[in-house]
């Protein structure tokens, strides 16, 4: 699917996409499981972490195939871009020793700031409150465990393989996934000025959406790279020969090793 080559990045067409995407989520709904690995640093949150984010990767899949089949291509970005913090979050989780315990101390310290911020709304004394003293005590517990990655979506990009480009395309799909003037490029277009468009600007047809087959290939790598990842902790491999079945027909980057 997206894959890096001597030519660049090579896309695939967009039906191609669609229809490998509707296989990988066959491929994981087809295998009931209800163990969670515990992997060889004994680190149990990675495991139960790296569920959650492939569980999201796979229903945030759903839901691109929804607004694919209705035709809301520009819409779908901020999706992929999620599926794609996800997808590299599980990667991270699997292939690195401490970065459960990592990602439970920045959501902790996330979880913190959420309270102060509501503690401001409320306007109450923020010293008074015993759940932020409970949640600095589960900071100082879990502080030996930071890691910069945990904060960083940078910095878990180049923990894992291919993370140059990994980053390199989260800056793209950024780009339609926050409001601003930056959405203007994918909705506006010059044209010849007239009384019609005395500024020289029309919107274009959106289905026209010049980013669609980089954005469904780039689904396709974000969510094959979550389920191999996932089979690659198991201890059973229920979905390996599924996978390994996709990866020998198409052309997908794999990221799910330390650089280097």
């Amino acid at each position: 699917m997206i894959a890096n080559s001597a030519d660049g990045v090579q896309i695939p067409p967009s039906d191609r996409s669609v229809d490998v995407l509707r296989r990988l989520v066959s491929i994981w709904d087809e295998v009931v499981e209800t163990e969670v690995p515990v992997l060889e640093d004994g680190d149990w949150e990675r495991g139960v972490s790296a569920r959650v984010q492939i569980e999201h990767a796979v229903g945030l899949t759903r839901a691109v195939l929804v607004l694919a089949d209705s035709g809301l291509r520009i819409e779908s970005v901020p999706l992929v871009r999620l599926t794609m913090e996800c997808a590299v979050t599980a990667v991270w989780l699997t292939i690195v020793p401490g970065s459960g315990k990592a990602s439970y101390h920045r959501a902790t310290v996330d979880y913190k700031n959420l309270n102060l911020a509501l503690l401001k709304i409320e306007n109450r004394p923020v010293d008074q409150e015993a759940d932020i003293r409970m949640i600095d005590a589960e900071i100082e517990e879990l502080e030996a465990s930071r890691q910069k990655e945990a904060k960083s979506f940078f910095d878990r990009c180049a923990s894992v393989d291919s993370g140059v480009w990994l980053y390199a395309y989260y800056r793209l799909l950024s780009k339609t996934s926050h409001g601003g003037a930056n959405l203007n490029d994918d909705y506006l277009q010059t044209v010849e000025h007239s009384a019609e468009a005395p500024l020289g600007l029309a919107f274009k047809d959106k289905q026209a959406f010049a980013l669609w087959p980089i954005v469904l290939g780039f689904q396709v790598t974000m969510l094959f790279n979550a389920l191999q990842a996932w089979d690659r902790i198991s201890q059973t491999h229920p979905r390996k020969a599924a996978l390994d079945t996709i990866s020998s027909q198409h052309d997908i980057t794999l990221f799910d090793r330390l650089p280097g």
